[in-house]
């Protein structure tokens, strides 16, 4: 496949009047390719309608605050053929001129219809060993302008092991992990990170460990294997982001700070409990982000105050757990970023001034708290309506089927009615369980063809729907018939 050939987004051009994209305008593109085509479709009616003489391409380099033509093709041409000059955000837009030199859509401004981020730089990693003790300490840094840092793969190898291991590690642009060193022999470590253009970057580091100076194993090692742990010298986070609708646009337009709306989760640190006491079920919260707070409390503090509050984190319910970090104000809440959708679970230890503190979690232990990250809307199905006569007024009964990860919680199902499948919407009925079924006994409709939308919720806010692919037929009349006259033929 040639540079040529890459074909990021389609522009849609329904109606000239009304330029749209196929995704989001807020959704940007990222490749490495700075050679790429735009197709776009036309609707040939309505280019002859407007004696259409050519589509023209506007870009954008200071994310909308100028634009500039940068081409122009027949209307039949189909597609553009774009190359950026070089790495940066360039913004699209398409309008058509007709035949008397007027250009739509006719509105003030342009409203981009792509977005595509060109990125032929790999990112930089960097990776570097040190001894800590009886251990051995990993630090690595990534930096890109598009990174994706769920793409981390971080190998050791040391004595001990023939092959290259993981380095289990919650994956972030920056962080620190440890883990017990070899008496003596060369610890490698390798990594690589990709950015959202596809550019992979790689790092390396070694250490070589000798006889001398070598401190024993304490007697109770904190975990085994490396233990997640957030870069100290990058505690500052970065302010989460949502999708919000733009005024008056009705549709997800922006990025919107949501900083107020992060979820907190309580989570409290381990006490004593009486000999044969019943072990206390771990709590569970199912959230729609991968960024929300965990509240905690810390109890019994004696004269020499608190010196750490820790937290520990798995993926398996708490068969192996690493250490995600310490809380650096010593305040409640943490800030929690995990890289995926998941089950994620959390306990917290709490150290006093002089250093006397719990046990790490040790492999087995249960979660204090449990947090599903689920960001995937139920998948929602609609069977066609049926109607059916009722005591008192016609009926149309609706039946569904909603499937997701998680169970949807009680009255999330809703259904809505509407003359056209862009709405808007009328409800039919709200905070229904999901009992697959529902009877619409009615008086009265708005118009006889209808499209109907079911709308799911599930136990983390996801909202999915379904709709009817063409508009409901709905006939409340009852036909009534009366025998107006006999009619003997002679017979003959």
């Amino acid at each position: 496949m040639s540079r040529w050939q890459v074909a990021l987004l389609l522009i849609s051009v329904a109606l000239p009047s009304s330029l749209t994209t196929a995704a989001a305008a807020e959704d940007v593109v990222a490749t490495k390719q700075p050679r790429f085509r735009i197709p776009y479709h036309s609707d040939p009616a309505e280019l002859q309608r407007l004696d259409a003489r050519e589509i023209q391409l506007f870009v954008s380099t200071d994310r909308g605050q100028n634009w500039r033509l940068t081409q122009s093709v027949a209307p039949t041409a189909g597609r553009f053929a774009y190359e950026a000059p070089a790495d940066g955000e360039y913004w699209f837009a398409v309008r058509t001129l007709d035949g008397s030199n007027r250009l739509h859509p006719q509105t003030p401004g342009m409203t981009p219809g792509l977005k595509v981020l060109v990125d032929t730089r790999a990112p930089d990693l960097t990776v570097s060993l040190e001894r800590a003790g009886s251990q051995v300490r990993l630090t690595w840094r990534a930096t890109d302008a598009s990174l994706e840092p769920s793409s981390l793969k971080l190998e050791f190898r040391q004595p001990g092991f023939d092959d290259w291991q993981p380095v289990n590690v919650v994956a972030q642009d920056a962080g620190q992990t440890s883990w017990t060193a070899p008496s003596t022999g060369l610890v490698v470590v390798r990594g690589t990170i990709a950015d959202r253009a596809g550019n992979v970057g790689s790092g390396n580091t070694e250490l070589r460990i000798g006889e001398a100076g070598y401190a024993p194993l304490p007697a109770n090692p904190d975990l085994e294997g490396p233990i997640a742990e957030r870069y100290p010298a990058d505690e500052s986070l970065s302010t989460p982001f949502r999708m919000a609708a733009d005024p008056g646009q009705g549709v997800p337009g922006r990025f919107a700070s949501d900083a107020g709306q992060i979820p907190e989760i309580k989570a409290r640190p381990p006490v004593e409990a009486a000999a044969g006491a019943p072990e206390e079920a771990a709590s569970r919260k199912i959230v729609n982000t991968k960024a929300f707070n965990l509240g905690y409390q810390v109890d019994e503090v004696g004269p020499s105050g608190v010196g750490a509050v820790d937290f520990f984190i798995t993926e398996d319910d708490g068969q192996k757990w690493f250490r995600y970090g310490s809380d650096p104000d010593l305040k409640s809440p943490v800030r929690i970023d995990v890289p995926r959708e998941g089950t994620y679970g959390f306990q917290v230890r709490a150290k006093s001034g002089v250093g006397l503190a719990p046990e790490p979690p040790r492999p087995g232990e249960k979660p204090a708290v449990t947090v599903v990250v689920d960001q995937t809307p139920p998948v929602a199905t609609l069977k066609p309506p049926a109607q059916t006569a009722g005591k008192q007024s016609p009926v149309v009964q609706f039946r569904w089927a909603v499937e997701d990860a998680n169970p949807l919680k009680a009255k999330a199902i809703g259904l809505e009615y509407a003359a056209s499948s862009n709405g808007p919407w009328t409800p039919i009925a709200s905070e229904l369980d999901d009992t697959g079924a529902y009877d619409w006994e009615t008086t009265s409709i708005p118009a006889a063809k209808l499209f109907v939308r079911l709308v799911a919720k599930d136990a983390a806010g996801n909202i999915g729907h379904a709709m009817t692919a063409e508009p409901v037929v709905v006939d409340l009349t009852r036909p009534t018939a009366r025998i107006t006259e006999v009619d003997v033929e002679p017979i003959k």
